[in-house]
């Protein structure tokens, strides 16, 4: 069972999930914008036979403390995934990230490349893409909401964040479960700040980051890619480009999914095992 940890940044109780191995090589899985450590829950212990397991909920997530006037810049999330590693004296890690989570692994890998063996974009590059807006109602935004119970929760997950039909139900009622709380009215809320939506593209800020091609050419580590094959966030053509800057670089598509996959998925969570087997 994994273990739930906490350490303290800048004056806030941050919240990490260790699952086990601690003698081996650690590997640290960092979450999406409005995601959370128990995203991993059902994939991470998949690796604790041959790896020391770690998730981390950013600041404003999860069970980690909420800043008090809401500063979740992006240069936060990178320092306090420093401050964990330091904290637990790893000297070399394997970053898994998902979306914001691997933007802040690949800036890690390129700031510090001799603390990053290897580097998981899954569904993230140099280039963003938003998703352009569609005719039609609105999708609910579900860590703005308030639900009577769970399963009014779960139904409003799938419509706000498609990839979740993709889960097993026992998975996804599980992530829910662990994802919501109690408000003081008795109803079910997220437990995302939802001021945390601030640092999220935008159709007008999306696409070519100039500084952050820089960053991905600086990484030393290998890298693995991992797509969803109906993302709207990491274009095919996005991946090419990658892939024509870093020679060796892997990726991998999975079908059917959009942003992000779950890592889970066969063709995902084969890559990974192969990719982090690699000593070469």
């Amino acid at each position: 069972m994994p273990e739930d940890k906490f350490f303290p940044v800048e004056g806030l109780r941050l919240h990490y999930r260790d699952y086990g191995g601690a003698s081996l090589p650690a590997l640290l899985f960092l979450h999406g914008l409005t995601g959370n450590v128990y995203c991993f829950d059902h994939v991470a212990p998949e690796f604790v036979g041959t790896n020391h397991v770690l998730a981390l909920d950013f600041r404003g997530h999860g069970e980690s403390d909420r800043h008090a006037n809401g500063d979740y810049a992006f240069q936060r999330h990178v320092s306090d995934t420093l401050a964990l590693l330091a904290a637990l004296e790893i000297s070399k890690v394997s970053l898994v990230g998902n979306s914001m989570g691997g933007a802040v692994a690949m800036v890690i890998a390129a700031v510090k490349p001799e603390l990053v063996g290897r580097l998981v974009l899954n569904d993230i590059g140099p280039e963003i893409s938003a998703a352009p807006a569609k005719d039609g109602p609105k999708p609910p935004n579900h860590i703005e909401m308030e639900f009577r119970n769970l399963s009014e929760a779960l139904e409003c997950y799938k419509l706000s964040y498609p990839p979740v039909r993709n889960l097993p139900e026992s998975i996804a009622t599980e992530l829910v479960r662990n994802s919501t709380r109690v408000a003081a009215n008795g109803l079910l809320r997220w437990k995302t700040d939802p001021r945390v939506q601030a640092i999220a593209p935008s159709s007008s800020t999306s696409t070519s980051s100039p500084g952050m091609w820089p960053l991905f050419d600086a990484v030393k580590a290998p890298i693995l890619v991992i797509r969803g094959g109906e993302s709207d966030a990491l274009t095919s053509s996005t991946v090419a480009k990658m892939l024509s800057r870093r020679p060796g670089i892997r990726a991998v598509e999975v079908p059917g999914v959009g942003h992000t996959p779950w890592l889970s998925e066969p063709e995902a969570l084969a890559s990974l095992h192969e990719f982090l087997r690699d000593k070469g």
